[in-house]
């Protein structure tokens, strides 16, 4: 499977940020949630990132950086993604952060 998307800060391209793909689970001796970090890449100079060679299974993104860069109100947090036979690619909408404030 494969996961596409983009990261806008201000409106901006935000190139260099470092995105974390976690793989979540359900144990099934105590039915608690887990999550393991599987991958991360960098956003790109338009900030678009690729995660490619996924199994089935259910997914969620982290952005991990300076926490004043990514700051501010978001939109288009995609939650829980699932990768599927039927659905193998998703493509997301733009993660789009507004900084309130910023310099």
């Amino acid at each position: 499977g494969e996961i596409l998307g983009s990261l806008r800060i201000d409106g901006k391209p935000a190139p260099d940020v470092k995105i974390g793909l976690f793989s979540l689970s359900l144990s099934t001796s105590t039915y608690k949630n887990g999550a393991n970090l599987c991958c991360s890449r960098y956003s790109d100079s338009k900030g678009r990132f690729q995660f490619s060679n996924l199994g089935r299974g259910k997914y969620h993104l982290s952005l991990q950086g300076n926490p004043a860069l990514l700051r501010g109100r978001v939109g288009g947090s995609p939650g829980v993604i699932e990768i599927s036979d039927r659905y193998p690619v998703k493509e997301l909408p733009p993660i789009l952060i507004e900084r309130t404030g910023s310099d």
